[in-house]
């Protein structure tokens, strides 16, 4: 349930408050901008570390391995006249263009490090359901895909992103990417979106696609912040929180029932007025 106080009042509060510490975030961000690098290109010959974002998942995905927590199933409507050769080989470019999507986790020693496949075909599997009777194939539609968002990856395994074409009648699929929150996030997506329209679009008139050259990649990213986020700075970033948590204690919430010894991790959703 949020309890939300009025915009105004927030939006008042928040301006206040900013102009209390002004001198100190200019201080901040002038500091931060002069000590921190660019990020560059580097070798793929050698170890290539999980960013910070990344090691965390892995480490939930050891925790409790097999589960679909971190699952990110993208469903786009297709109507009209589809190339499904032409989007096969959309979705291959976009790897090709995209390490993220053909890399894995491979564990080395204590932590993990990232594993980048060379190009390959991207596998779209397609599911045929025009047998299903015409009222009931929305549904059979969703139910399938709620299946398949479900379904968990093996991040030394991989590949983490799965791609299927549901096909509905002769102008109407489904095309759903399941991928795993440690290749991709929700700012992700919208490249993902833009890359893979403008892929398909050259495919299907045989010209080049328009997109500018990647001139880094994630794995550049996770070696940068590894460089950088670390030493002194490291130690005076963990000092910080280490005193903001000092004195921490469990959130203790009122419930109708004791907790269970072993959680079940299902979520559910209530709206309340």
């Amino acid at each position: 349930m949020r309890i939300r106080a009025p915009q105004g009042s927030l939006d008042q509060a928040l301006i206040e408050d900013l102009e209390r510490h002004k001198s100190e975030i200019l201080l901040f961000l002038q500091e931060s901008l002069q000590s921190t690098p660019p990020i560059e290109a580097v070798g793929r010959e050698g170890r290539l570390p999980l960013s910070f974002a990344q090691q965390r998942l892995w480490f939930l995905q050891e925790l409790l391995p097999d589960n679909p927590f971190y699952n990110m199933p993208v469903v786009w409507r297709l109507q009209g006249w589809l190339d499904v050769e032409s989007l096969q080989k959309s979705l291959t470019d976009l790897a090709l263009r995209h390490e993220t999507l053909r890399t894995t986790i491979r564990e080395d020693g204590e932590s993990a490090v990232q594993v980048i496949s060379p190009p390959g075909e991207v596998t779209l599997g397609l599911v045929d359901l025009t047998g299903v009777a015409e009222s009931k194939r929305e549904e059979r539609a969703r139910q399938w895909s709620e299946k398949e968002s479900q379904r968990p990856f093996d991040l030394a395994v991989g590949p983490l992103m799965r791609a299927h074409l549901l096909k509905l009648a002769e102008e109407d699929h489904v095309l759903q990417l399941t991928l795993h929150h440690i290749i991709g996030d929700g700012w992700s997506l919208p490249v993902l979106y833009r890359d893979l329209e403008e892929l398909y679009r050259a495919r299907c008139s045989g010209e080049k696609a328009r997109l500018p050259e990647l001139t880094v990649q994630y794995a550049d990213f996770s070696v940068w912040q590894r460089a950088w986020l670390s030493g002194a700075l490291l130690e005076k970033q963990l000092e910080y929180w280490k005193e903001k948590l000092r004195d921490i204690t469990e959130l203790q919430l009122p419930t109708d029932r004791a907790r269970p010894a072993v959680p079940s991790y299902e979520g559910a959703r209530v709206a309340m007025t």
